[in-house]
């Protein structure tokens, strides 16, 4: 599937994360090294 659209755009139009969720999860130090951050359900 191919759109336009950025990966923020496309969580927060499906309300996948909150906005705090979806900045931590894509910040690039946390994706790239380990930090204990975890989404809790």
């Amino acid at each position: 599937m191919s759109t336009d659209k950025t990966v923020p755009e496309i969580i927060s139009e499906k309300g996948v994360l909150t906005p705090e969720e979806m900045e931590k999860v894509l910040c690039p130090r946390n994706m790239t090294e380990p930090s204990g951050f975890a989404i809790k359900k």
